[in-house]
């Protein structure tokens, strides 16, 4: 629904999000919180990721026809809604979430003269592309550094490479705390023997095998081609190990996995989108992240408060969160043995495989627990609608 004209003295603020799973996944903390000493509406395409499951949050609605891809005609719509709606209710902060909302919402709020525009990088897509098109995205970016008037990044490594690739200077983007943009619900991701059970029961995986989990959405840049072909090298050594798949296929891949497969195929299990990421969790012994980019990724917290150490790659977001040989390894090399290396150590050494998964447990606790992340964007928002607006 359409936000209304609110008669209180309450700061308004306005969130942007390309969809609403985005939300799930990373705000409801966040938009609660906010909604406890502001009017909040959260703008998001409706018709996207029909998967997300109610929000049930204290906001207002409203849709906006936006999509993750660039589509020209389709984005102007969208950035048209946008700065109606914002020269309608006339908000005191705007935060946008994900690269085409925060172009769109940081144009739309320039031209609709919002005084506080905050963005959050969290992986660029161009820093794994080449060419014109990573050459547009960049400067798209540079853009909505320039028109924002507070920035963050969800890691230090990003700060610094947004820096030295001319986006976003150090001196105007702030990283809280130990980055991110959502902690741990550590009442939910916690070891579970009883779960591993059940699990691998219903997935039909014997209980005394060995399970590289991946969980994300199935693209090409989350490296999920790359960790199928590395499995079936990695089966034809440990013949107990075992692969679960859990996400959405964004790309239409499964056909593509389960040709790289090959033979081990038989020995993957591929599962849709899920609201209980701590189930599956629970069945695996050690997740695989072979990402081209990431932010800081909640997945592999979320594993580590459960034990699991994590095989990812020395990319910006995961090099802050995998300590490698202490929660984890990071594998430099894009090569499918290089990958199938590391998953064979891990599912043949379960000594190292409990110790890195014991170090990263420790560590989550400490410093990535929900509650502790969530106050610091809260006492983050709620400095800056004190705060003097700033000029770009």
């Amino acid at each position: 629904m359409t936000m209304t004209v609110l008669n209180s003295n309450r700061p308004r603020v306005c969130v942007v999000a390309t969809t609403p799973l985005s939300v799930h996944f990373f705000l409801r903390g966040h938009l609660a919180g906010l909604a406890e000493f502001t009017h909040v509406t959260l703008a998001t395409n409706p018709h996207t990721d029909p998967h997300t499951p109610p929000l049930n949050l204290p906001v207002a609605r409203h849709p906006i026809d936006i999509e993750r891809r660039v589509r020209p005609w389709k984005d102007l719509r969208a950035l048209l809604q946008i700065f109606f709606l914002f020269r309608r209710e006339r908000y005191d902060l705007v935060w946008a979430v994900g690269p085409k909302a925060g172009l769109l919402t940081m144009i739309a709020g320039f031209i609709a003269r919002i005084p506080r525009r905050v963005f959050i990088f969290q992986g660029e897509v161009w820093a794994s592309r080449r060419g014109v098109g990573g050459w547009v995205l960049k400067m798209a970016d540079r853009c909505t550094a320039r028109l924002a008037t507070h920035l963050l990044a969800v890691a230090a490594s990003e700060r610094s490479f947004l820096a030295a690739e001319g986006v976003a200077p150090l001196s105007r983007t702030q990283v809280l705390g130990n980055g991110g943009i959502t902690g741990v619900d550590l009442t939910r991701f916690h070891p579970s023997p009883s779960a591993r059970l059940e699990i691998r029961k219903q997935l039909n995986i014997p209980s005394d095998s060995r399970v590289a989990l991946f969980l994300g959405r199935f693209t090409r840049d989350k490296g999920i081609l790359l960790l199928a072909e590395a499995f079936r090298i990695a089966a034809h050594r440990c013949s107990n190990l075992y692969l679960v798949l859990v996400g959405p296929d964004e790309e239409g891949l499964i056909s593509e996995i389960r040709k790289k497969l090959g033979e081990t195929a038989e020995r993957h299990r591929a599962l849709g989108f899920t609201s209980r990421p701590e189930e599956h969790m629970a069945c695996a012994d050690f997740l695989c992240l072979p990402s081209l980019r990431e932010g800081l990724n909640i997945t592999v917290l979320e594993a580590g408060a459960m034990g699991l150490p994590t095989i990812g790659a020395p990319i910006n977001g995961l090099k802050d969160i995998i300590q490698h040989g202490t929660t984890g390894y990071l594998v430099d090399d894009r090569s499918p043995q290089a990958w199938a290396k590391a998953i064979e150590t891990l599912a043949r050494d379960e000594n190292l495989r409990e110790q890195l998964g014991t170090n990263a447990m420790a560590w989550v606790k400490r410093e990535f627990n929900k509650p502790t992340i969530e106050k610091r964007y809260l006492d983050y928002f709620n400095a800056c609608l004190k705060g003097p607006p700033r000029r770009v």
